[in-house]
């Protein structure tokens, strides 16, 4: 989407939407981060509602957890906020994150089972559970993750695999897709 005619940097700031809005008007919803232009029919989204905030899912004390942790942008100091938690208890999943949504894929899960699930929130998440929303292509933890504009990817991981495994955005149910592999197992 282009961003010409935008007239100043927020022009509304209200809860409900604008109704006599002009091409180019911003919006900044109260309530989230999201911020909208209008394009003449509608409010696009330029900047999600998940900006300004980093998250944390699950980990191992001497247990697992299934807890989400939040800090806010910038974070000089202080203690993140627990948001909520996993469905289940996890550690040593892959992370990545469209503009909308956080992921974590595979992981461990007690006693020590290792898991192929894709858990996902919504930006920004304040409170709840992660809802399952798929899987990857095969049980493993620790993969490396990382994403693009528009896919999110998880990479090999343990139980010695080369596999290379992709969501598209917006990615709401379904099995991850595998697209290519390592140059050797990780």
């Amino acid at each position: 989407m282009s961003l010409s005619g935008i007239k100043s940097i927020i022009t509304y700031r209200q809860v409900t939407e604008p109704t006599s809005a002009s091409v180019g008007d911003v919006w900044m919803h109260n309530g989230t981060t999201a911020v909208k232009v209008y394009n003449g029919s509608s409010w696009d989204v330029v900047i999600p509602g998940g900006i300004g905030y980093g998250y944390i899912v699950g980990g191992y004390t001497p247990t697992m957890l299934s807890t989400i942790d939040r800090i806010t942008f910038p974070f000089d100091s202080g203690t993140a906020s627990h948001v909520g938690n996993l469905n289940i208890q996890s550690y040593r999943s892959g992370g990545c994150n469209s503009s909308s949504h956080g992921f974590s894929m595979g992981g461990q899960v007690p006693p020590s089972t290792v898991v192929s699930t894709i858990n996902r929130i919504l930006f920004p998440f304040n409170s709840g559970t992660a809802s399952n929303v798929g899987s990857i292509t095969g049980i493993r933890f620790s993969p490396g993750s990382c994403n693009s504009s528009i896919h999110g990817y998880s990479m090999g991981g343990y139980t010695t695999t080369s596999i290379i495994d992709r969501i598209l955005f917006p990615f709401n149910s379904g099995t991850a897709s595998t697209v290519g592999n390592l140059s050797g197992t990780r």
